[in-house]
C-alpha cells in the first residue's frame, strides 16, 4: 500500500506511550529513519513516578527501570511493558511481537525481561546491535568515504572497479581466487 509520507509536525506530535505508537513499518520507508532519530533523542518511556495499578496483587515495578535502563519502556495505556530498541529496530520475520506490539502483562513472570534479552544471537540482540550501528553512524563506511578528498576517492574507485573486473575474469575462466602460497 501506498504509505504517506510525514511532514515535521507529524513528527513532533508521535506519541511517546509505547501502547499508542504505531508499527515502524507502517510509515513510508523514507520515514523511518527521521523517526528513529526523535524516538532516540527522546529516550524509552519510563513513567518511575506513575502510580502503577495492581491485577490480581500483581503490578509493574519501576525499579525494573534501573535492571534494563536502555530497553524497557512502560505504557500507562496500556499498563503493558514494551522493549525500546526492538520497537526501533526488530525484524519483522524475527522472535516474538509481545514486546513490540501487545506489551507484556504478566507481572509474576519476570523471568521474561531476561527471556526476552536472549543469547548472543536472539532477537532483541540483534536489534540492539542495530541500535548501536544506527547511534554511530559517524563511523560508518559511507561516513568515512564521504571524508576523503576527490582525488583519494578516483583512486579507491579506479582500484575497486579494477579488482571487479579481475574477479570477472577468473569466473569467466573458471579459475579459483586465491592466493600466492595455498593458505
Amino acid at each position: 500500500p501506498l504509505l504517506e509520507r510525514l511532514v515535521e509536525f507529524d513528527i513532533i506530535s508521535l506519541p511517546q506511550d509505547p501502547g499508542l505508537r504505531r508499527k515502524l513499518s507502517d510509515f513510508h520507508i523514507n520515514d523511518r529513519d527521521t523517526i528513529r532519530r526523535e524516538y532516540i533523542r527522546r529516550g524509552p518511556c519510563q513513567p518511575r513516578e506513575h502510580d502503577f495499578p495492581r491485577k490480581s496483587k500483581r503490578r509493574f515495578i519501576p525499579n525494573w527501570f534501573d535492571r534494563f535502563p536502555s530497553w524497557l519502556e512502560y505504557s500507562k495505556e496500556k499498563d503493558a511493558a514494551f522493549c525500546f530498541v526492538c520497537y526501533l529496530f526488530k525484524s519483522d520475520t524475527l522472535g516474538k511481537e509481545t514486546f513490540v506490539v501487545e506489551g507484556f502483562k504478566t507481572w509474576s513472570k519476570t523471568d521474561a525481561f531476561d527471556k526476552h534479552v536472549g543469547n548472543h544471537m536472539s532477537a532483541h540482540n540483534n536489534a540492539l546491535r542495530n541500535f548501536d550501528v544506527f547511534i554511530k553512524q559517524k563511523s560508518s563506511i559511507i561516513s568515512c568515504f564521504e571524508s576523503y578528498s576527490n582525488e583519494v576517492k578516483t583512486a579507491y574507485v579506479i582500484r575497486l572497479e579494477t579488482s571487479i573486473e579481475a574477479l570477472r575474469y577468473i569466473c569467466l575462466q573458471g579459475l579459483a581466487a586465491r592466493g600466492h602460497d595455498e593458505s
